[in-house]
């Protein structure tokens, strides 16, 4: 998994900006589609679109089978990313628990 991601990230920064990197791949390391959550103690350079050091990492791991999943998970987490006050409802949860909760509320356009 962790070549995969490096391999990825090597072909272009997935540093999205506003202190967001959204960092995927797709390997065989994995069997199904699964995801890590994490706000960083201190920001990093990620060379990221806006130069602006990252302070949150979702890291999104897919089979190598699934292509059409994976592009449209990217997508759903890109799309949430981009609402506001999501971000922030994010960086506020204090468990994974309270992660996913703020994930399944944005989705029903409850953030």
């Amino acid at each position: 998994l962790r070549a995969a991601e490096y391999a990825r990230e090597a072909t272009l920064s997935t540093g999205v900006g506003e202190g967001h990197a959204l960092t995927h791949a797709r390997t065989g390391a994995v069997s199904k589609s699964c995801a890590a959550f994490a706000v960083l103690a201190a920001p990093l350079d990620w060379d990221a679109i806006d130069e602006q050091p990252v302070e949150m990492v979702l890291l999104l791991a897919g089979a190598a089978s699934e292509q059409s999943q994976h592009i449209t998970l990217l997508s759903r987490i890109m799309r949430l990313m981009n609402r506001p006050g999501f971000a922030t409802s994010l960086r506020t949860a204090d468990t994974p628990d309270a992660v996913l909760d703020r994930i399944r509320r944005a989705e029903q356009g409850r953030v």
